[in-house]
């Protein structure tokens, strides 16, 4: 995503001129990337988290067209996309935590076996 935005905004720049515009033009890079459509998943990142289609301030003022999401089975798929979602995260939480929890308890064991060494202890 990172790489994506980096491009977006570098042709933003080269097309208005002002390096220091980055700033104003960022919310709105922001919104193009969270409602792109991924080539993978078929879907875009909000529709994957919100489990509807993003609605933009044009769409607003004059009513979008037919995002296809009343089709039988794009509702349930998504919620189910996101529930793997959230499980893979909640996973992801638990594998940090057993991992930090053993970090720190190999740093006690470490720091209760060390010995102070002094001037003419032998090594």
């Amino acid at each position: 995503m990172h790489r994506d935005l980096n491009t977006i905004l570098r042709a933003l720049v080269a097309d208005h001129g002002d390096p220091y515009d980055r700033e104003d033009l960022l919310p709105s890079t922001l919104f193009t990337l969270r409602t792109a459509v991924c080539r993978s998943t078929g879907l875009a990142l909000y529709q994957i988290l919100f489990s509807r289609d993003c609605s933009s301030p044009i769409d607003n003022i004059f009513g979008g067209p037919s995002d296809g999401l009343d089709e039988p089975g794009v509702m349930d798929y998504l919620r189910k996309l996101r529930k793997h979602v959230l499980n893979a995260h909640k996973y992801a939480r638990s594998i940090q935590i057993h991992l930090s929890v053993a970090v720190h308890c190999q740093w006690c064991q470490y720091h209760k076996e060390r010995k102070d060494f002094h001037v003419g202890t032998k090594v």
